[in-house]
């Protein structure tokens, strides 16, 4: 199989958001998202305003797919990841309440702690100039092999 751990997420069609690993290493990883044109989470803008946007509660998402990325990457995995479950997000700050659909957001994951099959992430989303949109804190139910 392929050594992209973007190609290890289990997520597929509209429910993949992470489109490349920007950066991986064994504490962070940097990835980039889009959200699919066909994602139910698009909607039309209000007042008929050109373009499309998605809630910016879909960072929650956006991070746990990031450090599956991270989870993937630091296990050097070969195949896909044992599915995972995200269990908890704490300190969830959003700068907005929308997100313009068709841009591009850059995702940075860190690992915090581990208590196996525990692990707990910190995550922070930004638009491409570089503005933070969202962060937070994750925890990921995660069965890896021995």
């Amino acid at each position: 199989m392929s050594s992209d751990p973007v190609a290890h997420l289990p997520h597929t069609g509209p429910a993949r958001f992470v489109t490349r690993a920007l950066e991986t290493s064994a504490e962070h990883a940097v990835v980039e998202v889009r959200v699919p044109v066909g994602s139910a989470y698009r909607s039309a803008r209000e007042g008929g305003a050109a373009g499309e946007r998605v809630p910016a509660f879909l960072c929650i998402e956006f991070g746990a797919q990031a450090a599956a990325v991270l989870v993937g990457a630091r296990a050097q995995l070969t195949e896909r990841p044992p599915p995972g479950m995200l269990v908890s997000v704490r300190d969830a700050e959003f700068a907005r309440a929308f997100l313009d659909a068709d841009a591009a957001y850059r995702v940075t994951v860190e690992a915090r702690q581990a208590a196996a099959p525990l692990l707990i992430f910190a995550f922070e989303v930004a638009d491409v100039a570089g503005h933070e949109v969202a962060r937070g804190e994750l925890t990921l139910h995660v069965e890896l092999p021995s």
